[in-house]
């Protein structure tokens, strides 16, 4: 059981229960009383989830898109750029990013992302543990990618890096801060680490018990303040990006609402899927076949943000500019 917060080391509060991504396993909500930050008790990953995840990526809910990125950014001839218009995480790190350099990507996953640095015209190389995803991520995109270790990388063998990626990672693993070390062994002195997570602090009562990824598939929720102390004790200087063009062209304007709910589990512990299949609606496939699929989609979300600013003049939701329900924190080392 953690004892103190990995972030900020403020004392740790049983907040309350909840049941995580197998139907049955129950954790306990840890809440710093300092920064906010929450963690998952027992604070450990479960590999076996990420299998169950894996076989069924195609369908499973908050992890389908991703499939769907890897097959669509082959058709687009500025995937990084296409790809910056469709989530927070992808457009603060395209806005983070120098204009060339070295980058590795840290837990690459399904590659699709390396692949899109890569047309942009980095140097770029990602890894990842899993050899059936770096095997898939080369048939798909090429050799950018390789079956490595993060901890067992040094600058002698590899280099030193212009920029770390770490996209959506921090909130999955026990240890974030031998990561953040880590990466600090691998930059050059003016380089810079990119690290997205979920942000606790986008929910105004610090009472919400848990609005991101069921544990073990994320294991922490950090604050903004959790995120700049921890990067702070590993002698980084840190710098939040804004998304406030994406949220006026792409995302929302207004916070979340009040009422939330806990997203239910996902799967049996035995792997079966507590989900359907996910099929798309013949509009789809008309509205793609006719080439109006995108020019729709952003009508649509035109009229949700004008329906959101609607709800937030009412005092129903709060307005939001810079913000989102996503974190993109860039570090550089601290001379000092």
């Amino acid at each position: 059981m953690l004892e103190k917060c990995i972030a900020c080391d403020g004392e740790l509060e049983k907040e309350g229960v909840i049941e995580g991504y197998l139907q049955g396993s129950f954790f306990d909500v840890l809440s710093c009383q300092k920064c906010q930050t929450k963690f998952s008790n027992p604070h450990k990953v479960d590999t076996v989830v990420y299998d169950y995840i894996y076989k069924n990526r195609s369908n499973t809910p908050g992890y389908a898109r991703y499939d769907n990125y890897a097959k669509e950014v082959l058709t687009k001839k500025n995937p990084l750029q296409w790809l910056s218009t469709k989530e927070h995480v992808y457009y603060g790190i395209m806005k983070s990013l120098p204009s060339t350099g070295k980058v590795l990507e840290v837990g690459c996953g399904l590659g699709y992302f390396s692949y899109a640095l890569a047309k942009r015209g980095f140097d770029v190389m990602g890894i990842d543990v899993s050899g059936e995803a770096i095997a898939e991520a080369k048939k798909m995109y090429g050799d950018y990618f390789s079956v490595q270790d993060f901890f067992e990388m040094t600058p002698e063998v590899f280099g030193n890096y212009d920029v770390i990626i770490m996209a959506e990672l921090i909130e999955h693993v026990e240890d974030p801060v031998r990561f953040l070390k880590q990466a600090r062994t691998l930059i050059k002195d003016n380089g810079r680490v990119i690290v997205t997570t979920p942000d606790r602090s986008w929910y105004d009562d610090p009472s919400v018990l848990w609005a991101s990824e069921l544990p073990p598939v994320h294991l922490t929720w950090f604050s903004r303040d959790g995120l700049f102390k921890m990067s702070e004790k590993q002698n980084y200087q840190a710098e939040y990006a804004s998304f406030t063009k994406f949220n006026i062209l792409y995302g929302s304007v207004a916070g979340p609402k009040k009422e939330l709910v806990i997203k239910p589990p996902l799967f049996t512990k035995d792997g079966k899927p507590l989900f359907g299949k996910f099929e798309h609606s013949r509009m789809y496939f008309l509205t793609k076949k006719l080439g109006v699929y995108e020019i729709l989609k952003n009508l649509a979300g035109w009229k949700n943000r004008l329906f959101e600013a609607f709800e937030a003049l009412l005092g129903k939701r709060r307005f939001i500019f810079s913000e989102s329900s996503c974190l993109c924190i860039v570090l550089t080392k601290n001379k000092k």
